[in-house]
């Protein structure tokens, strides 16, 4: 099949595959994010709804990676390499470096965490929309997945809004 070949279900195959790789690659990253503000926050109120998130996270990764592989979309091993790298990039937390909660890389921090789970979001959505053509998708499954993101996005936004006002404190205050 190349890569523009339509499949029984309607699907363009390539450009669905190449859609599921790109996301697998940013959820490998955003695994690792998660563990990092993971870090930041464990002595916080927030640690514990960040280490939950961080293990929905790491489990939507691989819900996804098996989608791709029921598709017969698995990524390929050439392509293996952009997740791993992309992970161990993000384990440098480029976003926080210092690992600060009570300055502004704190707060990109967070912004990013939010960003990322709503392109995930996205995806679900797109896959959600895709499945009225397309009988390999199990819309109850994304249905379930999609939940879970607007769950995770309300509960990074709960965090962000709650600890701005340590973060933009003037010191000595």
């Amino acid at each position: 099949m190349n890569d523009r070949q339509q499949s029984r279900n309607g699907s363009d195959e390539g450009v669905l595959g190449n859609y599921l790789h790109s996301h697998i690659v940013a959820a490998a990253s955003g695994v690792r994010l998660f563990e990092q503000a993971t870090k930041v926050w464990k002595h916080s109120s927030h640690a514990s709804t960040l280490a939950r998130l961080t293990q929905e996270v790491d489990a939507d990764k691989t819900d996804l990676e098996s989608l791709a592989a029921r598709l017969g979309l698995a990524m390929p091993a050439g392509k293996q390499p952009l997740a791993w790298i992309g992970a161990q990039l993000s384990k440098v937390n480029p976003l926080n470096p210092l690992r600060s909660r009570g300055s502004f890389s704190g707060q990109l921090e967070l912004e990013t965490l939010e960003t990322a789970v709503q392109g995930k979001r996205l995806l679900w959505e797109t896959l959600l929309l895709l499945a009225a053509a397309d009988s390999r998708l199990d819309a109850s499954e994304l249905e379930r997945l999609d939940g879970r993101a607007k769950e995770q996005i309300s509960e990074i936004h709960k965090i962000l809004l709650s600890t701005v006002p340590e973060r933009f404190r003037e010191q000595g205050r």
